[in-house]
C-alpha cells in the first residue's frame, strides 16, 4: 500500500543501549521486537516478570489458544489449573 509504513516498522531494528537489555540476552530483544515496539522495552520486561494463574477448562480451545497466546507474549510464569 503506497504511503504505508506499518509494514516498513516492522523491519526496521529497535535502537537499544545496554541499560534496556532485557535480561542480559540480547536474543530477547529481537525475539520480542514488535512488542517492544509496541509497549516499550520497561512493559515488556515487566510482562516477563509477572505470572499469571490461568483457570478453567484450559484444555479447550480458547483456553489452549489463550496460554499460547499468554506464554509466546513473554510472561515469565505462566500456571493452568481447572
Amino acid at each position: 500500500v503506497e504511503g504505508c509504513t506499518c509494514c516498513l516498522r516492522s523491519i526496521v531494528p529497535i535502537p537499544m543501549n545496554e541499560d534496556e537489555n532485557l535480561g542480559g540476552q540480547g536474543g530477547e530483544a529481537e525475539i520480542y521486537d514488535r512488542q517492544i515496539r509496541l509497549w516499550g522495552v520497561e512493559a515488556q520486561r515487566r510482562l516477563m516478570e509477572s505470572r499469571v494463574l490461568l483457570v478453567g477448562p484450559v484444555t479447550a480451545p480458547l483456553g489452549c489458544e489463550l496460554a499460547k497466546n499468554l506464554a509466546l507474549a513473554g510472561v515469565g510464569e505462566l500456571v493452568m489449573g481447572t
